[in-house]
């Protein structure tokens, strides 16, 4: 009896070596996949993704302060300013989806919808040629465009403050705390909202 007890305690033991020594190498098998894939992020998606938050921070820019200035003679070259600036959007898109965050995909996406808008009211405009006066039209469209883009465009220059850590880095120089911070917050909002 004691012989097969022994044998039973035995077993037991290497089966539970066993199983625990699989538990500690998944586990740690786990953390090495985890801190690989926080370094691969860090030393090759977050270069690249600060690389393309350059870029479309330069993209809005222009728009908010470039684009407005723009003077279109006729419907017919607000169409192709309208054709590059979705072709432009539509490539932001395509690079986004593969680096950018889903927040600042979705905010340019909107803004594609947007322009996409504009762009079938334009060529309806430019099928009808039933507008006597298309200069005015040009310029009336660009103005709605403006309007109604503008709350996008500043949607994403703040996701990409966010993501970059300039809203940390600003907090820090100007001393601010989470107090001060809420309150800049609500101020902000009521600023937007009297406009």
């Amino acid at each position: 009896m004691s012989n097969e007890l022994a044998i039973i305690i035995a077993a037991g033991i290497t089966v539970g070596g066993s199983v625990l020594i699989f538990a500690l190498n998944s586990l740690f098998n786990f953390f090495a996949n985890t801190r690989a894939r926080k370094e691969r992020f860090f030393y090759e998606v977050f270069p690249k993704r600060i690389e393309f938050y350059h870029e479309l921070s330069a993209a809005m820019v222009k728009f908010i302060y470039e684009y407005p200035d723009l003077d279109f003679c006729s419907l017919i070259a607000f169409d192709k300013f309208i054709e590059e600036l979705s072709v432009q959007l539509v490539d932001f898109l395509n690079r986004g989806v593969l680096i950018a965050s889903k927040d600042v995909c979705k905010y340019i996406a909107d803004l594609h919808r947007i322009v996409s808008a504009t762009k079938i009211i334009n060529n309806a405009l430019l099928l009808g040629k039933d507008s006597g006066n298309s200069d005015n039209t040009a310029e009336k469209l660009k103005k709605s465009l403006l309007t109604l883009s503008q709350p996008h465009y500043q949607n994403i220059l703040a996701q990409i403050r966010i993501e970059t850590g300039q809203e940390v880095v600003d907090n820090y120089c100007f001393n601010l705390n989470k107090k001060d911070i809420k309150r800049l917050r609500k101020l902000y909002k009521k600023m937007e909202q009297n406009q």
